[in-house]
């Protein structure tokens, strides 16, 4: 059973945007042009003649071009299994970082006889560690919504970390949410002269203090400016070892191809310095199903812990 309804998806959203841009008047080009951005390249051949000469008559011709015959927005409608998954996601303890008091009341009320989908005692976490973020804290509600604003609006912050003692300047640059941690980690430029400018990686449930910065910088920091590490391994075709590794590392930029000669398949992954150990631990949890080939530096931790292993079970 599907979560969400097929009749809201992409050809959904071609029609819906067509008949918008229609009301002023549209080329048949400019027909395909959004349905080729919106859904598929195919997806002209279906949609525009059902548009142009089917049976759906929603547009009308005055001379090259179409108008809408609706005269406001499409409305989308949420199906009953729809709302049920909305209402399971306003008990999640992570809600409140991203909807005031307010806001989640209201939907309540507005879902008062729809029954959750599903509830936090339904999940079984086994690898997940304990004493994840308080997400709860109003503190930390706070940092979050104050960060989150920041990011968007690509602004600095003053932040009081951990055991110091004065306010540092970032620019933050993204969010990351650890499944296994159970915490959010904030990407940042720490800001100082311009040689010392660096990337740091903060834990949120240890900032003491956040505030919004007038400081303004020329220069633009993106995502893939960060300095990554990487390591490149082998994924065999074997036991569903291919989707059992892209779900462990779900949260990690990678590039995956498939090698016809080794039948296997090749994946290159980034992460960042500090999490190398954690990394080292998930890869060996797959055993034969992987076998790493770069870097060197890499392939001689795994060695050593591989060895480390078996001298240990020699004993």
């Amino acid at each position: 059973m599907e979560l969400f309804s097929e009749l809201y998806g992409c050809y959904y959203q071609t029609v819906k945007k067509i008949l918008k841009k229609a009301r002023l008047g549209i080329s048949e080009q400019e027909m395909k042009t959004i349905s080729d951005k919106t859904a598929f390249t195919e997806s002209s051949f279906y949609i525009l003649p059902k548009l142009l000469h089917g049976n759906w008559n929603l547009l009308t011709k005055k001379e090259k071009l179409y108008y809408s015959k609706t005269k406001k927005d499409t409305p989308c409608y949420l199906t009953t299994l729809q709302k049920m998954f909305i209402k399971s996601l306003l008990n999640d303890r992570k809600i409140k970082l991203f909807l005031t008091d307010n806001q989640i009341q209201e939907i309540k009320e507005q879902l008062h006889d729809i029954e959750p989908l599903f509830s936090a005692d339904d999940f079984h976490y086994f690898d997940q560690f304990k004493g994840g973020d308080p997400y709860e804290d109003t503190l930390y509600i706070k940092h979050f919504r104050i960060i989150h604003k920041a990011i968007c609006e690509h602004k600095c912050l003053n932040i009081l970390y951990k055991n110091n003692i004065t306010m540092q300047l970032y620019l933050p640059k993204y969010l990351e949410y650890s499944a296994k941690d159970d915490k959010f980690r904030l990407y940042a430029i720490r800001l100082g002269k311009k040689e010392s400018n660096h990337q740091v990686i903060l834990n949120l449930a240890l900032i003491k203090e956040v505030q919004q910065s007038n400081h303004c910088i020329q220069e633009l920091f993106s995502k893939d400016s960060f300095r990554w590490e990487k390591v490149t391994f082998f994924i065999f075709n074997e036991r569903n070892a291919l989707e059992r590794c892209t779900l462990q590392f779900s949260s990690y930029k990678k590039q995956i191809r498939y090698l016809e000669d080794k039948n296997c398949y090749e994946c290159t992954m980034y992460y960042d310095k500090t999490d190398e150990k954690e990394i080292v631990i998930r890869l060996l949890s797959f055993g034969p199903l992987i076998q790493i080939i770069a870097p060197d530096n890499f392939v001689g931790i795994i060695k050593k812990r591989v060895l480390k292993q078996h001298r240990l079970l020699t004993l």
